[in-house]
């Protein structure tokens, strides 16, 4: 239901996932949230607030995709989102859907891009794509990083030739991250290097986030979190919840989709499975607290999914997936979360 009485013709998507906010020329938003459906019934669904955080809208924005699960932000208000369909996954930039073909939909209506469908090159020959981290420093030539959720899944870097919504689209050159040893990597041409890395060092990666030369990726089947130095090219990894702070909660499942917050103060994380699924943070010095949990014999293997802040930082959403449930969140104190 909308904020004015009025009611979406839409159903509320099944399998929500990954999901991002886009800051609206009004001062609204738009909750971009991947439904993770197979056979052609998946896609991207957009529920609009104004500027005060009440429901306007509620559309598709990207169908015919399956599984779509992760995805990722960028720098110029758009949504990449990513199939998880092993060789036939793809990545698309969210613009405005015209016909079967034309996948992509920008949930701004006054862009320019908003009818106009294309598709991306980071996903290549098609994969169990998972989630996107973007470095933008140099705006001229920004950076890809894309996990993939297979056990030989290499993690890709895509540096692409154009600027802005074409560096998607323009021609670029991709690489696998190799681990050398327990603590240095590099960056290889080789996809069956990376693949065999993959294997040996973080199997099914999932949730990526980039923050000031630092590259953060989880792997859920080692529950490892990876932290890449880019300039140093050396990394540290850690068990996800090993530090988890006493009677605060318990991070013991698979960690899935991450969000790094204010100047890297606390990293957020879902988790998928475990009697009672939640969304966790870890902050400066390493230690981790739960921000909520599923009630356990309620929410049993269910897994929590579409972290997103508002861009003034008061609101938090996320979701448990198979319940159908998407929760708002706010400080008791009036805050921002960090």
């Amino acid at each position: 239901m909308y904020g004015d009485g009025n009611v979406s013709t839409h159903r509320y998507h099944s399998q929500m996932d990954g999901a991002g906010i886009i800051t609206l020329p009004n001062g609204g938003y738009v909750y971009v949230s991947n439904s993770e459906l197979e056979g052609g019934d998946g896609g991207v669904y957009g529920l609009y607030f104004d500027m005060d955080g009440q429901v306007e809208e509620y559309k598709p924005l990207l169908t015919g995709t399956s599984n779509n699960c992760g995805g990722g932000l960028s720098p110029w208000n758009t949504w990449i989102s990513c199939e998880e369909m092993e060789g036939w996954g793809q990545c698309w930039q969210v613009r405005k859907c015209v016909d079967a073909s034309a996948k992509n939909i920008d949930p701004d209506p006054s862009s320019a891009y908003h009818s106009t469908p294309t598709m991306t090159l980071i996903g290549g020959s098609g994969g169990a794509f998972e989630s996107v981290a973007i470095d933008n420093t140099d705006p001229d030539r920004p950076i890809f990083f894309l996990t993939e959720d297979h056990e030989a899944g290499a993690l890709r870097r895509f540096v692409a030739d154009g600027s802005g919504w074409d560096s998607l689209h323009a021609g670029g050159t991709t690489s696998y991250l190799y681990f050398i040893d327990d603590q240095t990597f590099e960056w290889t041409s080789s996809i069956d290097d990376g693949r065999r890395s993959a294997n040996w060092y973080y199997p099914n990666s999932e949730g990526i986030s980039y923050f000031e030369g630092f590259l953060y990726f989880v792997s859920k089947e080692m529950q490892t979190l990876y932290t890449l130095d880019l300039a140093q090219m050396t990394y540290q990894r850690e068990v996800t919840g090993g530090s988890h702070l006493l009677g605060r909660g318990s991070f013991n499942a698979q960690p899935d989709q991450i969000f790094i917050g204010v100047s890297k103060r606390n990293l957020y994380f879902t988790e998928d499975g475990g009697s009672s699924p939640g969304l966790f943070a870890r902050d400066e010095d390493g230690s981790y607290y739960t921000v909520f949990q599923g009630i356990e014999g309620v929410y049993d293997e269910d897994e929590t999914v579409g972290i997103a802040f508002t861009q003034d930082r008061m609101r938090l959403y996320a979701g448990l997936q198979d319940a159908g449930v998407l929760l708002e969140l706010t400080r008791d104190d009036g805050m921002p979360f960090e």
